[in-house]
């Protein structure tokens, strides 16, 4: 009987996961119809091997502003892990980004490793922190991309989904000031009322992030700016290996917007939508839809390299054992 009662609550999960699998299915299906492979080869003839192999030694900053960052939120927690450890870690997250849905598995897996050093608690709010921090990076570097485009790149967006994300931007600004300002009268956080479950957890999630001083938060966004501007340089790098004529800032209003996509669970670890967006812009920009979704799924295996460093380091690591015995203070 109880098994009975329970097969209908994780019904709705298993629904969730197919639907996952369809999307992503149906996306790649779709780029994969957009290859002409006469023009994927000749960008492999033209390629030059040189700036593809720096997009790929790109992701090891990305990797390693990724670990300060986390280290960073970590240490104001009062938890010096060893910053070799969570790079192990970061790798396992983007093993399993790539086939869990959104970022949020990567998210899980990484915390959960974490929490055996620091508690559930201080792990589930330096995670938080990095996405704050993180989101805001992304949201402040949309502006930043607006200004940088030149009157013909505009065209490639257009001027609806630049007002938004410029406007977007200036409020995310705004309203990090007023945090700021708040913080300096020291006024006391509202309470979320016990019956109110999963969001009074986040909430005091949250507490916890406000309580970090300014000058951890402030190094954590600096982190995560540095790591989506390597992101930015490495698609660059291939764009340019592959012969695609691509500016700059046109991948400095890109790369946030795909960031934005990645975070909806609607396909596993984003796969197929990414691309599919990366591929509608490129052609907006005179990229043919080949090259474009060449493009796109190169800039996927760079993360899928990662991942295949994470599943190395945790095959070649099986246990935890020796990890747990050092003090974590």
């Amino acid at each position: 009987m109880a098994s009975a009662l329970e097969q209908p609550r994780r019904s709705p999960s298993r629904a969730l996961r197919a639907l996952q699998v369809v999307v992503a299915v149906a996306a790649l299906s779709y780029l994969a119809q957009l290859l002409e492979w006469t023009q994927v080869r000749a960008a492999v003839q033209r390629a030059e091997g040189s700036w593809l192999l720096l997009a790929f030694a790109l992701q090891f900053p990305l990797l390693a502003a990724l670990t300060l960052r986390w280290s960073v939120i970590l240490r104001a927690l009062g938890h010096r892990l060893p910053r070799a450890t969570l790079a192990r870690w970061y790798l396992s997250f983007f093993l399993y980004s790539c086939v869990l849905p959104g970022t949020l598995g990567g998210d899980v897996v990484r915390g959960g490793a974490c929490s055996r050093h620091t508690g559930p608690m201080h792990a589930a709010t330096s995670i938080l922190t990095e996405r704050v921090c993180g989101m805001m990076s992304v949201l402040l570097w949309g502006p930043v991309g607006v200004l940088l485009l030149s009157i013909e790149d505009r065209r490639v967006f257009g001027e609806e989904l630049l007002m938004v994300l410029l406007a977007v931007g200036v409020a995310t600004l705004l309203g990090g000031l007023g945090v700021l300002f708040v913080r300096t009268l020291h006024l006391p956080l509202p309470t979320m009322p016990a019956r109110w479950g999963r969001l009074r957890r986040v909430w005091s999630g949250l507490e916890e992030v406000m309580r970090l001083q300014t000058s951890t938060l402030t190094r954590a966004l600096g982190w995560s700016a540095a790591a989506q501007f390597a992101d930015m340089l490495a698609m660059y790098a291939l764009a340019i290996g592959l012969g695609v004529p691509l500016h700059l800032a046109v991948l400095v209003v890109l790369v946030p917007v795909t960031y934005v996509v990645t975070l909806v669970p609607i396909s596993l670890g984003g796969l197929g939508i990414r691309e599919g967006v990366t591929v509608f812009f490129l052609a907006n920009a005179g990229v043919s839809p080949s090259d474009a979704t060449l493009l796109a799924l190169l800039v996927f295996t760079t993360k899928a390299f990662l991942g295949m460093l994470g599943a190395m380091t945790q095959f070649a690591r099986p246990s935890t054992r020796s990890e747990d015995a050092f003090d974590p203070q």
